[in-house]
């Protein structure tokens, strides 16, 4: 179960949790949980053979209003990579009544099995399905219920029962019933997609040593906020570039740090990235796969998952912009109810002229106060071409400002 303090590097990617989950463990709701809930009811609400729901894209997330088990409006991220459904502890659900049949022990964080959920989205419900709840306490995605800005994730569990299509450029995602109905469009390009592990999967092309497109299999992980993840040591005939910056992460394997940079194209779909951004995750573990597509990439696409079918379907929409985007100020700021919070601080000669520190909240970036709707908006002003940003920040209670200069990092 791959957890980034950072969601910029990687997000709440599920990959491992069933796999961690089971070991050597058999209760009923685990096995449940394993068999991407099988035993789960489903039902499709309405004569309609589709309906679509909006979402809001925050800190690169597609969020969707869910309800579980009666309560109303609850955030969840529609995540790919999620093998299992999660539900956070957070303002909204400390008091949700749950039937806990179990706790994991998951390198130290107590989370907790929970039989009997019930979730609806638009006119599906799901029902007798076993989740994961994560107390606030044990969560290193969210330190506190100021930072929880979603209140849980499902992937599999739907995407494995619907044909689903998301236009990021419109922000919606349309839920379809048959899964035969066909793509109307020929701009669609479809790949093959394999799941392993309850995970979709398809092939892109990145330069191997010689520079010519080298074909490996990727996670396709709407989960992931940015364009392009690769562990190298599982990449073979492949070079991470020696010139990056590095930023720190944390999961439950503990503290990691992670190398940014680009690289010279990543092709998919008939489509070249050229100079693209990269992650490069040295902890990233996979039998099946060397790294992540993720949401920053597939944005420029409408996406239609269909996995009764076995394929991904891209057809790019009118945002669709081949370029890719590098933070140049430093600072990694996640959501906070009060703006962004400082969950890093890079070596940057802006950011060493400014006394800003680990858990400040940045208020205000170029008189745009940060709020939720604007924040990834906001945010991106630290990944511009401009010399300099003002800055505003809150740092034990006082208020302060000033300019950040920003640069390339390497």
């Amino acid at each position: 179960m791959k957890f980034k303090a950072s969601k910029r590097i990687a997000k709440l990617s599920f990959l491992h949790l069933v796999i961690i989950l089971l070991a050597g463990c058999g209760a009923t709701g685990l096995i449940n949980l394993q068999s991407g809930n099988q035993f789960a009811k489903q039902d499709w609400h309405g004569a309609d053979s589709s309906f679509t729901v909006p979402f809001e894209w925050h800190d690169g997330h597609v969020i969707i209003n869910i309800a579980l088990n009666g309560q109303q409006d609850l955030r969840f991220a529609l995540d790919s990579g999620a093998a299992a459904t999660v539900l956070f502890e957070t303002e909204k659900t400390k008091d949700q009544p749950l039937s806990f049949e179990m706790q994991i022990d998951l390198q130290g964080r107590k989370v907790n099995v929970v039989n009997d959920a019930e979730i609806t989205i638009g006119q599906i419900t799901l029902s007798e399905m076993t989740i994961i709840q994560i107390p606030i306490d044990q969560s290193p995605l969210f330190g506190s219920y100021d930072e929880a800005y979603f209140d849980g994730a499902i992937g599999f569990d739907i995407l494995n029962r619907y044909m689903t299509r998301i236009n990021y450029a419109d922000k919606t995602v349309t839920f379809i019933k048959d899964s035969s109905t066909a793509l109307t469009s020929t701009e669609w390009v479809k790949l093959p997609m394999a799941i392993h592990g309850r995970i979709p999967y398809v092939s892109g092309a990145i330069p191997n040593q010689q520079g010519q497109p080298a074909h490996y299999d990727l996670v396709v992980d709407t989960g992931a906020p940015d364009y392009l993840y690769i562990n190298s040591l599982l990449a073979t005939d492949f070079n991470f570039p020696s010139s990056y910056f590095e930023s720190n992460t944390k999961n439950f394997n503990g503290e990691h740090t992670v190398k940014t940079s680009r690289i010279n194209y990543f092709q998919i779909a008939g489509t070249s990235f050229e100079n693209i951004a990269v992650h490069d995750l040295p902890d990233f573990e996979d039998d099946n796969g060397i790294g992540l597509i993720g949401s920053g990439l597939l944005r420029n696409f409408d996406v239609v998952f269909n996995y009764e079918n076995g394929y991904l379907a891209l057809k790019k929409n009118i945002q669709f912009n081949p370029q890719t985007f590098i933070d140049r100020s430093g600072l990694q700021l996640e959501p906070h109810r009060n703006g962004g919070l400082v969950k890093g601080l890079g070596e940057t000669t802006g950011l060493k002229a400014l006394k800003i520190a680990l858990g400040d909240v940045v208020t205000n970036i170029n008189g745009n106060k940060i709020n939720e709707i604007n924040f990834d908006e906001i945010r991106g002003l630290l990944s511009s071409e401009a010399e300099h940003v003002e800055i505003c920040w809150t740092s034990s209670g006082v208020d302060m400002c000033g300019t950040l200069v920003l640069q390339d990092r390497f």
